[in-house]
């Protein structure tokens, strides 16, 4: 697990080097890159993603706990039941949204706003032997 966590806060620079060359070269030198908008995207998912899941694991997010650590152990679990329902209505929210932003991106041919421009439903492989 070190890895990962020594990963994450080795790319913090690189990503602030990434954007400060972007806005160095679009600015001063009056000629923007076509790659630095994608890398710093993709590096900066990479740092959120890990990092919030390494810092889930380490237990080092900040909790609001005033309430929490005065009620007995039977509240503490109604408490955690009402949070992983509260959690898991607002992912099938989101599912449900993004299934239709899916399919209004194959329907329309959405692009991504990229200088590649790939279309989204170039993601789907479809090889003709299904």
């Amino acid at each position: 697990m070190a890895f990962i966590g020594n990963s994450v806060s080795y790319l913090m620079p690189v990503l602030a080097f990434v954007v400060a060359f972007e806005v160095f070269s679009r600015y001063i030198l009056d000629k923007p890159t076509i790659w630095a908008y994608d890398t710093s995207l993709f590096i900066f998912g990479y740092i959120a993603a890990l990092g919030g899941a390494y810092a889930q694991q380490q237990r080092a997010h900040i909790n609001v706990d005033i309430l929490y650590n005065k009620v007995s152990a039977r509240t503490k679990s109604i408490f955690n039941l009402f949070s992983f329902a509260l959690a898991m209505f607002f992912m099938v929210i989101v599912c449900k949204m993004s299934i239709g932003k899916f399919e209004e991106a194959l329907e329309f041919n959405y692009r991504r706003q990229s200088e590649w421009g790939s279309s989204y439903a170039s993601l789907l492989v479809n090889d003709g032997n299904r």
